[in-house]
């Protein structure tokens, strides 16, 4: 049988008419490099290898090495140093790049990159985080003698949210040794998408998305959960169907808060208006830089007559719950209300992701699917002719009871539930 063999050629170098032979270094499959007999002619290189000296059927060769490369090198290029919002920071070997809120016009990451024995990469660098596109990055300055190469990105270009990943790097040695330094980071305020169907907010390190959509309006981006708002006034049920006007109100006493109208549908999905159903659902949206939590405000106004409004806010899941007291619940799989605990911490189902913290002055319940619910108290509210019922809640991403326990500490000083209005940022 014939035995063949697949060569992979790195050509990091090419040979001009007036270059002295050529040269060719073979990685062998037990790593030691070796010079290999060469042959060129007409600006074609010949050489041998043979079966024994690929391991699984390929090979790595060097033609014509530089000067600069090392070919014994197998330690990936690092991360020095990073500045950020006019800081430096030393970073050291196996370090996270963990560089918390951000935001404003601090939002430029400058980092230096080294090698111990090759050039930096910089055609290599790649920005890697879930939910976030490409980033573009502009080489400062770059040093191959030094091995040392200084780069900037704006990271401000991915939006508000929450963010981890991983900065990969490369240098330029034959076997391209990788970094990839963990990153994690938030970027405070919030982005209205361009169809405006889409709000993205965070602050305090957690991201959230508001979605003109019947069953994902308020998602925690952490958890992978989406709560929705439910609205009856003497008729079908309504639940927004898509956003309308919606508007970016900017900074309000330490909150960014953004408005939408919602147009709504039926419980059938059938497209109904304001005039057909009486009703106009409004939403209002507030996050704060240093605090990990979505102020929601939900407003039902009624146009038509006097009549009863009905509204809650559900269905979130969860392996279980835990209340202030400190008692852990598991479901009853029943419709039950258990009052105004003023917060309750939802554990998640999987491992891996947050639970959720759900902080709130109005009545909570369990479903019969073990999910939670969020009800008016009373849950039947006789609205007159052109008022409005509101809903006033905070939504969090949380490990832990306490950590629900101390946003809603920091909530209720500064006055934060049940007021529809986004209070005064508290003192940190």
């Amino acid at each position: 049988m014939k035995r063949t063999a697949l060569l992979l050629a790195a050509l990091l170098s090419c040979a001009c008419a007036t270059a002295p032979a050529a040269t060719v270094h073979l990685r062998g499959p037990d790593g030691t490099w070796i010079e290999l007999e060469a042959e060129e002619q007409d600006g074609v290189v010949s050489f041998a290898i043979t079966p024994d000296q690929c391991e699984g059927g390929h090979a790595l060769v060097v033609i014509n090495r530089p000067d600069w490369m090392v070919l014994d090198d197998e330690e990936p290029p690092r991360v020095t140093e990073y500045r950020l919002g006019g800081e430096t920071h030393s970073l050291q070997p196996g370090e996270a790049l963990a560089l918390g809120g951000i935001g404003g016009d601090a939002t430029a990451l400058t980092f230096t990159v080294s090698d111990g024995d090759n050039p930096v990469d910089v055609g290599s660098l790649r920005l890697q985080v879930a939910g976030g596109a490409a980033l573009s990055f502009e080489v400062i300055e770059e040093d191959r003698q030094s091995r040392a190469a200084t780069i900037q990105v704006d990271l401000g270009e991915l939006g508000p949210g929450a963010y981890e990943g991983a900065l990969a790097v490369a240098d330029l040695s034959p076997l391209a040794n990788t970094a990839e330094i963990p990153l994690r980071f938030s970027i405070a305020g919030a982005q209205v998408s361009p169809d405006g169907q889409t709000v993205r907010l965070s602050g305090g390190g957690a991201g959230f998305t508001c979605r003109g959509d019947r069953r994902e309006t308020v998602a925690v981006d952490a958890a992978g959960i989406s709560t929705f708002l439910t609205v009856q006034m003497g008729g079908p049920y309504l639940y927004v169907r898509e956003f309308r006007n919606v508007e970016d109100l900017g900074e309000q006493g330490g909150w960014h808060v953004v408005e939408a109208e919602a147009a709504l549908e039926d419980i059938d999905g059938n497209a109904v208006t304001d005039e057909e159903v009486g009703v106009r659902l409004t939403y209002r949206f507030a996050v704060h830089r240093d605090l990990p939590v979505l102020m929601v405000t939900s407003v039902a106004t009624n146009l038509g007559d006097a009549r009863e409004v009905y509204s809650f806010w559900g269905w979130l899941p969860g392996g279980s719950y835990v209340t202030p007291d400190g008692e852990a619940h598991e479901w009853l799989m029943e419709y039950e209300d258990f009052g105004h605990p003023g917060w309750v911490y939802i554990l998640p189902r999987n491992e891996g992701t947050p639970g959720i913290g759900w902080i709130s002055d109005l009545l909570f319940g369990e479903s019969r699917f073990g999910t939670m619910l969020l009800y008016t108290d009373p849950k039947h509210i006789d609205t007159p002719a052109g008022e409005s019922v509101e809903m006033t809640f905070a939504i969090m991403p949380a490990d832990s009871a306490e950590e629900v326990a101390e946003a809603a500490e920091k909530l209720r000083t500064a006055g934060a539930t049940p007021a529809p209005q986004p209070p005064e940022a508290p003192e940190q």
